[in-house]
């Protein structure tokens, strides 16, 4: 342990911390002598022969203030919640994910919550309120840190947290309050000036997430009086003054947001031995400072063109939106009489902060890229730190975009031209300016004036630099760059631009090298070349005007140097754009030529006449010249110079007449080329009418009477035009047509024109293919109106032979021909051929589609065609349509083609374009107003529900339902709703199929019913799937049930219609080869699973919704209706089924099983669905038994429901013991008759197997049975079904016999086995 105030360090240690304190010491203060230290203990004779070592005093290195944080000083942690508190005090770690996790944490644990809770008042949300409050000191001590971070995370979550509270109304006072009145002037401005920064930060999210916020934050800080877009004078000049130390020296605004830590003082300390002291210096090793930068941190460089950006895009934003005086404060502004005294602008801080910003050549620097601008080299201090723009791209970027807004708040800031020279200073007011060489020289006399003249100007290394600028294209920055070209070139002393024609020439030369080195040649090329067009003629107005002045002033020969260079640079100018050097749109081009030529004119009239003669003789050079080379070129002229004749205003006189005199010239040139030209066309000749159909279509609208009246056009036009339709390309002739055309409009001539045209078309000289393509190219879709046919026959031939071409083959081309051309009839035929021609082909098209409904019809090709010429007058709404008499017909075969027709799937490509074609015309139709609405709807669905029914369609009956569910179909018919009723055929064609479908004896069940009855179905039709005509309409009936499942409720005899086709397909699968009414031997079992199950589904659905209405007493309701033929109870549709049913079944049962069956399946149903009680059951067996006379088999029917559905009840077991007693008295004589008739009802009342039911008393069944063996005994002949009903007797009464012993048992022994070989027999027949 070392002693009691002696340091353990040893002596290389002590040196090595006093070497680093030292260094970090204060070199202003001198250092204090400090006593030499306590000599150590002698360790041998050497150590006594060293002298001591003089110490000396380090003070400690004076920290730098502290940021003090608002919870300490403040007292704010026992003000706030403890939870608050932590997450607020993780704001000031150095760590970036520490401080990003408390961002989160701060938005989403208090800042979200208080915005989802600011609508309720309650406590809560009024304590969450007022911690937020108290908490703001706090935010703002760490904001503009976080703003300003170099992790991009804290600085969006830090701008997002801001932005949020804002959002809050209650806070925003609360933050302006605090902004306004209580924080102190640095914390304001680094406050305002970070999030100023941070609305342009170099991240676009970041800046995209605290723009809002902060444009926000300046609206509501505008006074009254103010207009919305001024900021308040509290708030700019802060933010003016933070963004100028951000963009000069951004390192002191990093030091001042993050200052180091203090370092610890170093410690004295005395060695007491032999009563002597010696101070040792003990230092404490130095915590890192804050400022002190980690490897994983960004550079410094980095950090400062980020913190340049942000700064130089609020300036932009100070400009641009905020109304700052347009003059600079008083002491700026030189003036050689004092000031006098006024009252001061707030904002005239700011704008001295600007200006001292602009007149800092540092401040340049951002627009540069190079190491060391020029204009810093005699600032060698400054020079050396570099450029702010060099390696940092997003800086120059941002500079740039400041540029133009300098340039429209202040358009004539002081040039900076001459002291950018370090070799020039500016000479006293009302003297000469001289150079330094004749400064130093004080014993010379001045400079004479004529030898600097002659010498020429003197090298300026800024007006090099510019030079060097201008050919690289501005810097690579050519969009942003030109237009500030003419700012600079306007501040350009005289000294270094004089107005001779080589120093204009460099100028120019420079200007032009861009263009010629490519240094214009980025992915906008139209953009930049624009910018060059107007950046160079804006100049040289400027400089022509310059050279005007000078020449009034009385200087010789400076008029034809302005007109010199007006005219050379129109001409290179010209000859860049036709070259292709320069890329810009003709139109751009001609119009910025006319811009530069009226303001020479204004600045003198021969100026734009001399500017304007290159571009009118480079245009009839290239057109008199024409050949391969020199085409394009020559249309590039004329398109040049229309758009330079449009551009032209309307009061300007002299260069229209420049245009007109050009116009002529190659108006006269071309009309005399076709006067000599040969016959025959040839590519000359077509060049020279394509040339002209160009002059007068471009130039034409500009100058209109003057072509017009042209004589040699006129003479050209009507003498040519013949044989430019017989022989030229449909393109040249019709664009050499139509030209003609529209600079005659409204006169006789454009008429006369346009009939001979039609004419040379429809004269049978004019080849027909050549015809048809000139006829083409006019119909297609353009904005010129062409005159009407008049008196004259027109195309009517033409027309003629292509409808005949469409009806005969279908030609396509002439079927699209034919159509736009009667699309537009009065301008080609009479009306009367045009409305023949579209009844024809509308009857053509009705004729041709029924047929395809039909299988195996193939798709006429004529068709195709006539749908074709029919469509484009339906997409014009033609009147011709509208006046046709067989529209109504015509519409609905168009309708059942689209939508029916269209689902057919047998690969006819020929149908598929056909119904294309459909689709469209009926569209078009429905857009129109057209009488007849109705009887298309009438037409279309008859034609539907035939198509339902017919076996020999293409579709299935269902497809066709499912066509009609388009909700476009529906709306043309004007359908409110797609239900049974519109889409199924009527009841009377259900009604009528029914009354004819007949169905076998085939089910188990109704083998008890009388032989007689039986009724085998006639002679059916099948469609190809199988079906019958009533199975296809029921087929639909089940597919529009998924559609509206209330179609049965509104019609219940449909139930009935149902279970037939239910009965049919279980008469189907119990014998595939009996005749039946609905299914055929090609039908697929799986579709007629389906079907059942469809059938179970609608049944079980009315009658479970029907059911549950019933009344309690339902069943002796309707059981006393069927009695006494009286009404069904009114409660719902049950009783309309049954009453339907019972009413067929007892009028048909001597006719056939049809209506037998489906009553037994009604009342199945009826039974089963409403869990029939014995109460119930009574009221069935007593209305059986009540008609056993008058309709046995429908009694039988009941009997045997009930029976099965295992509803047991008194009045069925006395039944069944009187139907025994009865039996047991019929002879043998009356066995085939009377004792048949009551032995099918005995065996029909039979209860179930496995129920509680008792068939017949033991005794009572003993003496059944001995009755029934005198039959069998006796000599009279029986009928073959006793043997079959004797059999299911016996069966039923065996489990009640087997405890009573009689002859009976033999009895019962010898049927099974009279049965078994009568079976055998058949079985071996077979």
């Amino acid at each position: 342990m070392p002693k009691p105030g002696k340091s353990s360090a040893s002596s290389g240690t002590r040196k090595k911390h006093a070497k680093r304190a030292a260094a970090k010491g204060q070199e202003d203060e001198e250092p204090v002598e400090q006593l030499p230290p306590e000599p150590r203990g002698k360790k041998g004779k050497k150590a006594d022969k060293k002298a001591p070592r003089p110490k000396v005093y380090i003070p400690p290195v004076k920290p730098v203030a502290p940021r003090r944080d608002p919870l300490d000083f403040r007292g704010l942690a026992s003000q706030l919640p403890a939870d608050l508190v932590v997450v607020l005090r993780l704001l000031g770690k150095k760590d970036a994910v520490t401080k990003g996790k408390a961002l989160d944490e701060l938005q989403a644990g208090w800042i979200e919550k208080a915005k989802q809770e600011t609508a309720a008042e309650d406590e809560e949300t009024e304590n969450l309120l007022a911690a937020l409050e108290t908490m703001l000191p706090v935010w703002f001590h760490h904001y503009p840190v976080l703003a300003l971070h170099s992790s991009r995370r804290v600085r969006l979550a830090a701008t997002q947290l801001q932005a949020s509270l804002w959002s809050i109304p209650r806070l925003q006072s609360s933050l302006r309050f605090y902004l306004n009145e209580t924080a102190g002037t640095t914390e304001v401005e680094q406050n305002l000036g970070a999030w100023s920064m941070a609305a342009f930060d170099v991240d676009r999210i970041v800046s995209m997430r605290a723009k809002p916020s902060w444009d926000n934050f300046v609206k509501s800080q505008a006074a009254p009086s103010e207009g919305i877009s001024s900021a308040p004078t509290s708030t700019i000049p802060s933010v003016a003054s933070f963004i100028q130390v951000a963009l000069i020296a951004p390192n002191t605004v990093h030091q001042s947001l993050n200052p180091p830590a203090p370092e610890a003082p170093a410690i004295i300390s005395r060695s007491q031995k032999s009563g002597k002291s010696t101070p040792r210096l003990v230092t404490k090793p130095a915590p890192k400072s804050t400022a002190e930068p980690d490897p994983d941190e960004e550079k410094e460089a980095d950090r400062n063109a980020r913190y340049r950006v942000g700064a130089l895009g609020a300036l932009t934003w100070l400009l641009d939106y905020v109304q700052l005086p347009d003059s600079p404060p008083p002491a700026l502004v030189e003036s050689d009489a004092e000031a006098e005294p006024h009252l001061a602008d707030p904002l005239t801080g700011v704008v001295g902060n600007v200006f001292d910003m602009l007149h800092d050549a540092s401040f340049w620097s951002c627009l540069y890229s190079g190491t060391r601008p020029p204009w810093m080299e005699a600032e060698a201090d400054v020079a050396q730190r570099g450029a702010f723009g060099t390696g940092q791209p997003a800086v120059r970027k941002s500079a740039w975009a400041l540029i133009p807004v300098l340039v429209r708040k202040w358009a004539a800031y002081p040039s900076s031209w001459m002291l950018a020279d370090p070799t020039y200073r500016p000479a006293s007011k009302g003297k000469e300016r001289h150079t330094d060489a004749a400064e130093s020289s004080g014993d010379e006399s001045e400079v004479d004036d004529e030898q600097q003249v002659s010498s020429g100007p003197r090298a300026n290394i800024a007006y090099t630099e510019f030079l060097d600028f201008l050919k690289l294209g501005c810097g690579g920055s050519p969009v942003q760059g030109y237009p500030v070209v003419l700012v600079a070139l306007s501040t350009i002393p005289e000294e270094i631009l004089p107005l001779t024609k080589d120093a204009l020439s460099n100028l120019f030369t420079s200007l032009w090298a861009a263009v010629d080195g490519r240094a214009l040649s980025t992915l906008d090329k139209s953009g930049t070349a624009t910018a060059f067009i107007s950046s160079l003629f804006e100049c040289t107005v400027y400089l022509v005007g310059r050279i005007q002045r000078a020449q009034n002033t009385g200087e010789s020969g400076v008029a034809d140097l302005a007109r010199e260079l007006a005219r050379q640079q129109v001409a290179e100018t010209w000859d860049a754009v036709e070259s292709g050097r320069l890329v810009i749109k003709e139109e751009d081009a001609g119009s910025r030529l006319a811009q530069f030529l009226v303001r020479l004119g204004k600045v003198h009239v021969d100026l734009s006449k001399a500017a304007a003669e290159p571009m009118c003789s480079e245009t009839f050079k290239h057109v008199s010249e024409t050949n391969d080379q020199t085409r394009a070129l020559a249309w590039k002229d004329v398109d040049i110079l229309a758009a330079f004749a449009a551009a032209l205003p309307p009061d300007e006189v002299v260069l229209k007449k420049a245009v007109k005199e050009t116009v002529d010239s190659v108006i006269k040139w071309s009309s005399d080329r076709l006067k000599t030209q040969d016959s025959g066309p040839d590519s000359t000749f077509t060049d020279v009418v394509d040339l002209l159909s160009r002059i007068i279509r471009k130039v034409g609208p500009v100058l209109n009477q003057d072509i017009s009246e042209n004589s040699d056009l006129e003479t050209t036009v009507f003498s040519s035009i013949d044989y430019v339709v017989r022989t030229l390309p449909p393109n040249s002739s019709v664009d050499f047509l139509l030209s003609s055309l529209n600079i005659w409009i409204g006169t006789e001539k454009r008429e006369r024109l346009w009939g001979q045209v039609l004419g040379v078309i429809g004269s049978p000289e004019c080849p027909k293919q050549q015809s048809t393509a000139v006829l083409s190219k006019l119909l297609e879709p353009r904005t010129e109106a062409f005159p009407s046919c008049g008196g004259s026959g027109g195309l009517t031939s033409l027309v003629e032979s292509l409808l005949q071409s469409v009806l005969t083959n279908g030609d396509t081309e002439s079927s699209t021909l034919l159509g736009k051309t009667l699309a537009v009839s009065e301008h080609f035929i009479p009306l009367s051929v045009a409305q023949g021609s579209v009844e024809r082909a509308a009857s053509a098209a009705v004729q041709a589609i029924p047929p395809l409904l039909h299988q195996d019809a193939q798709s006429q090709v004529s068709l195709r065609g006539t749908l074709q010429t029919l469509s484009p007058l339906f997409a014009a709404k033609s009147s011709l349509i509208e006046g046709l008499t067989t529209l109504a017909d015509l519409m609905v075969n168009v309708l059942v083609l689209a939508y029916i027709l269209s689902l057919v799937e047998d690969g006819d490509d020929m149908l598929d374009e056909c119904v294309l074609v459909a689709r469209t015309i009926s569209k078009s139709w429905a857009q129109m107003s057209c009488p007849g609405q109705s009887r298309v709807r009438e037409g279309f669905l008859n034609l539907a529900h035939s198509t339902m029914q017919d076996v020999r369609a293409r579709l299935e009956s269902t497809t066709v339902v499912d066509a009609l569910s388009a909700p476009d179909l529906l709306e043309m018919l004007q359908v409110a709703t797609f239900e049974a009723d519109v889409v199924l055929p009527p009841l009377s064609t259900f009604e009528g199929l029914h009354s004819t479908a007949d169905l076998g004896y085939i089910d188990t069940p109704l083998a008890l019913f009388d032989p007689a009855i039986k009724q085998t179905p006639g002679p059916v039709i099948y469609d190809r799937d199988g079906l019958s005509e009533y199975g296809r309409v029921l087929a639909a009936l089940l597919e529009m049930f998924k559609w509206d499942r209330q179609v049965l409720g509104r019609h219940p005899e449909m139930i009935g219609y149902l279970l037939l086709l239910e009965c049919a397909a279980e008469d189907l699968k119990l014998d595939p080869e009996e005749p039946n009414a609905i299914f055929g031997p090609a039908v697929d079992r799986t579709f007629v699973a389906s079907l059942e199950e469809d059938i179970s589904m609608a049944i079980t659905y009315v009658f479970s919704s029907a059911v549950a209405s019933l009344s309690p007493n339902w069943h002796q309701q309707i059981c006393s209706s069927l009695k006494t033929n009286a009404p069904a109870p009114d409660d719902g549709i049950l009783g309309q089924i049954v009453s339907k049913a019972f009413h067929g079944a007892t009028s048909t049962e001597t006719k056939g099983v049809r209506d037998l069956r489906i009553f037994r399946k009604v009342l199945a149903h009826v039974v089963k669905t409403g869990d029939i009680t014995a109460a119930e059951a009574e009221q069935w067996i007593l209305l059986s038994d009540s008609i056993r006379k008058q309709a046995p088999q429908t009694s039988l029917s009941i009997t045997l429901t009930i029976a099965q559905a295992g509803a047991e009840c008194t009045r069925l077991d006395r039944l069944r013991n009187e139907l025994a007693s009865n039996l047991s008295g019929i002879p043998p004589h009356r066995a085939s008759t009377e004792g048949l008739r009551l032995l099918r009802h005995l065996v029909a009342s039979a209860p179930l197997p496995d129920s509680e039911g008792v068939y017949l008393p033991p005794q009572r069944a003993v003496f059944l049975l001995q009755a029934l063996q005198k039959w069998v005994a006796s000599d009279e002949e029986l009928d073959e079904e006793i043997d079959s009903l004797l059999v299911q007797l016996c069966s039923g009464l065996a489990p009640i016999l087997l405890t009573v012993p009689g002859s009976h048992w033999d009895f019962i022994f010898d049927l099974m086995e009279s049965n078994l070989e009568v079976t055998h027999t058949i079985l071996v027949a077979e």
